[in-house]
């Protein structure tokens, strides 16, 4: 009873910090932001119910959303059932209200969502005996960014890369989906051992159609986790000598749903109005153009996970979750150095799977430490350390949130 009335106190306090916040952002936010394209291009879909398929890539500016459409769906459904309670009580809300409730319900339950999800990830996999401790860790998670210099860069989210971006509507419903998936797949790896080859199936079909889903929610997360995990297949391979073959082959099989779906949504975006957008490689083609601090805003970014890996780089590579983050990491990494979209690379599209690659390592990493903590009996200056630099990730992250709310805006430096 007790845990409930908790859980309903969690739950408020976070509904009412992100209805607000998503709620003025999305009806008063400066500019041309990322919730009023969307909107338009979910409103772009309705041609679908007048035109075939075919017409609508040829001819709608944004048809290039057919491909991944999540988001948008859900964000239709909210206005329909808003506007249909709008009309009952006498059409008394604006439009432009509709649509910003809209974005604030659709956003504030994705990040209840990553939240739960998180917290039982937690309260699963580390000796946590307090609620609070798991509930406190998984809020933190929500909210932490990168360590800020002022001065050296144009922006707090234009230079360093975070895990938590409030202003893309496709990320936030990605984001859960993609914690599901890398723990899913972490597991079957543990698990292997156990020799359950009718259970290993059931979790790699439930890996394929979730593959599946992240396609049509956000291409970014497959698009970083399918090379780290090929990558984590070869080295499995070397490491058992060839002895898990098969067991890899099945997981190979898991993923072969998302690439044809891959095929096709590029099929839709070579046909598409836009005419196409094929990748072109350059090294820091633009992370550099956004600041010439790269490596700085790099530390800066991941420094907490950084530290984890240095001072306890053996937790880290005894559990799969710890080596597959790590892969994840680079790949994503690797990916937002080197590759751009020839026809946008000021867009950095592919700088989505980096920032949930980033995500996904402090997940990762405060795992580690909890362990560490609870393993070692004494919480040592070592483990101090590590809370501490947690600590100020959220401490700046949370200025990053607040400042978005006061100034609508999501590229400024942060105002201290």
């Amino acid at each position: 009873m007790k845990k409930r009335v908790n859980d309903g106190i969690v739950l408020v306090i976070l509904c009412g910090i992100f209805f607000i916040f998503y709620y003025v952002f999305a009806k008063y936010g400066i500019g041309y932001h990322d919730f009023r394209a969307h909107a338009i291009f979910a409103g772009e879909l309705m041609k679908l119910g007048s035109e075939s398929i075919q017409s609508f890539i040829e001819t709608t500016n944004n048809s290039h959303i057919l491909s991944y459409p999540g988001w948008h769906i859900c964000f239709l459904a909210a206005v329909f059932a808003l506007s249909f309670i709008n009309s009952v009580i006498g059409g008394v809300v604006s439009d432009l209200s509709i649509y910003a409730l809209a974005v604030a319900v659709v956003n504030t339950l994705l990040l209840l969502c990553t939240y739960f999800l998180i917290r039982n990830i937690f309260m699963r996999r580390v000796p946590i005996q307090s609620y609070w401790r798991g509930t406190i860790l998984a809020a933190v998670m929500l909210f932490v960014g990168p360590l800020y210099i002022p001065g050296i860069f144009e922006g707090y989210y234009l230079g360093p890369r975070t895990g938590n971006i409030w202003h893309n509507p496709t990320y936030l419903i990605i984001k859960p989906v993609a914690v599901l998936i890398f723990f899913l797949y972490a597991d079957i790896f543990e698990e292997h051992a156990e020799n359950n080859t009718i259970k290993e199936n059931k979790k790699l079909i439930l890996g394929g159609v979730l593959l599946c889903v992240s396609a049509i929610l956000k291409p970014s997360f497959f698009q970083m986790f399918l090379p780290a995990l090929f990558v984590f297949f070869l080295f499995e391979l070397i490491q058992k000598k060839g002895k898990n073959f098969w067991f890899l082959v099945r997981i190979g099989i898991s993923v072969v749903p998302v690439t044809i779906i891959a095929i096709c949504q590029m099929i839709i975006l070579g046909g598409s109005s836009g005419g196409g957008s094929g990748i072109s490689i350059g090294f820091l083609r633009v992370w550099g153009a956004r600041t010439s601090y790269w490596y700085i805003a790099l530390i800066l970014s991941l420094a907490f996970p950084i530290y984890i890996l240095i001072m306890n780089r053996k937790k880290m590579f005894t559990h799969y979750w710890g080596k597959l983050g790590i892969v994840s990491l680079i790949s994503g990494m690797f990916q937002y150095m080197f590759l751009y979209v020839t026809k946008a690379p000021e867009a950095g599209d592919f700088g989505w799977g980096f920032a949930l690659s980033i995500f996904l390592i402090f997940v990762v990493s405060v795992i580690c430490l909890e362990k560490w903590r609870c393993e070692a009996g004494t919480v040592s200056w070592k483990v101090r350390c590590a809370y501490a630099l947690l600590g100020l990730h959220f401490l700046f992250g949370i200025i990053y949130f607040y400042d978005i709310f006061k100034y609508l805006r999501y590229t400024l430096p942060l105002q201290f």
